[in-house]
């Protein structure tokens, strides 16, 4: 299993395609659910979660890259 993040276009906008994914380095997991404030990833399993703008910061910081700011993200698990 790893996570994933993806972004889509905001508010309710008519075109609901996934418009951004990546599949974040399994090395970073246990980081990243920590910060998220989740137990494990396998508590993260139940759910595809949003991303508030200060977890988005924490998590480009985390990942060495800029995700983009203009969309909705969010971050699940992948089997």
């Amino acid at each position: 299993m790893y996570l994933e993040i993806n972004g889509f276009l905001p508010n309710n906008d008519p075109d609901d395609s996934l418009k951004y994914e990546l599949a974040v380095d399994r090395a970073l997991t246990d980081q990243i659910v920590g910060v998220l404030g989740h137990e494990s990833l396998n508590a993260m399993a139940a759910a595809e979660w949003p991303l508030a703008k200060q977890q988005v910061a924490e998590l480009s910081s985390i990942i060495g890259k800029p995700l983009p700011p203009h969309l909705a993200l969010f971050i699940g698990v992948v089997a």
